[in-house]
């Protein structure tokens, strides 16, 4: 996947308008894409489940990113949390068969590629309902990708 940052005339006024959640308390349960840190996934708010999406980023190292949060019922948590299952479980195959050189070959290969890409297609856009609240990943090393210390 590759990814262009949403940032680039974004008001701040869009993201402030909802409320915004304490970063620190935000838990997350999975993440669907990454890039340099997750972009979306399943996130628990308060005893809720949630899906979140990136709303921005920053290039700048150390600046947080922003996600906006959006409210998933029940069955539709559930449902997240099974296609999550199944997506890990045909990924990490998929990958033991990819990551291996003398079965990189096999025709069991293109298969298993072709049944992973439908299963990802069936996720539905959870962002096609107004979000309830934003956060940001500052405080809450669960969104980095990359932890940067100073000696």
């Amino acid at each position: 996947m590759t990814y262009e940052s949403k940032q680039e005339g974004r008001p701040l006024s869009e993201l402030t308008k909802y409320p915004q959640w304490n970063e620190r308390l935000v838990e997350m349960r999975w993440h669907h894409e990454w890039w340099d840190g997750p972009m979306d996934g399943s996130v628990v708010y308060e005893g809720q489940r949630y899906w979140f999406s990136i709303w921005c980023d920053t290039d700048a190292p150390g600046n947080p990113y922003y996600y906006f949060a959006y409210p998933l019922s029940e069955e539709e948590a559930d449902w997240a949390d099974c296609w999550s299952e199944k997506n890990e479980a045909i990924g990490n195959k998929w990958r033991s068969i990819a990551n291996d050189p003398a079965r990189k070959q096999s025709p069991e290969l293109p298969v298993l590629s072709a049944e992973w890409e439908k299963h990802r297609s069936s996720l539905p856009d959870f962002t096609q309902r107004p979000p309830i609240a934003w956060f940001c990943s500052g405080a809450n090393s669960s969104f980095y990708g990359v932890e940067l210390t100073q000696a």
